[in-house]
């Protein structure tokens, strides 16, 4: 009988010492971080798989096609992916991506194992009443036109100005690159 309790408590006490590390990138950046504005680009704000979670794009951060293809020839997709940041107008940008962690200035840590990068800071809950209010003001806008991608006669895409949806995120990020979004503001 001792032994199942001694099995069951080591079971508990493993499941509790991951919940930190599971959390470690997004609770390092809010409580460590040094905060930031991001342009936040056109935004469905209702996941409604998961509810009022709003599903955030910041064109500013997204490799051109010439960056991706560069990191697609050097090395495997799927591996980190450093951002490092400048300010433009008020708003931090991208200037430029790198496998090589950054030895300074701000940088995010990303993924790119799909055709975005990732970098922890792509969603953020907001109450129901908020998300609908920021859905309403992007409709108003005419942002959102559901078109997709456009490629030329060589397969290139053909690069277009994102639009300004009016909101930018406020972000924190961490020495180590860590972000977590910790406002969604109209700008």
């Amino acid at each position: 009988m001792n032994r199942r309790y001694l099995v069951l408590a080591l079971v508990v006490l493993a499941q509790l010492l991951l919940v930190p590390v599971a959390v470690f990138g997004q609770l390092s950046a809010r409580l460590t971080g040094e905060e930031y504005l991001v342009r936040v680009g056109p935004v469905d704000p209702i996941d409604p798989f998961r509810g009022a979670y709003v599903a955030l794009s910041y064109p500013d951060l997204q490799p051109s096609e010439a960056e991706r293809k560069a990191l697609d020839e050097n090395h495997d997709d799927g591996r980190q992916v450093y951002v490092r940041l400048v300010e433009e107008k008020g708003v931090m940008v991208a200037d430029g991506l790198t496998r090589e962690r950054p030895d300074d200035g701000p940088y995010l840590a990303c993924d790119d194992r799909d055709w975005q990068l990732k970098c922890g800071i792509e969603s953020l809950f907001l109450p129901q009443d908020k998300a609908a209010q920021v859905q309403k003001d992007i409709n108003q806008s005419g942002l959102w036109t559901g078109e997709f991608e456009e490629y030329d006669e060589n397969g290139n895409l053909i690069e277009r100005p994102t639009p300004d949806s009016g909101y930018a995120a406020r972000i924190k990020v961490d020495k180590w690159g860590h972000a977590s979004v910790v406002a969604l503001e109209k700008r």
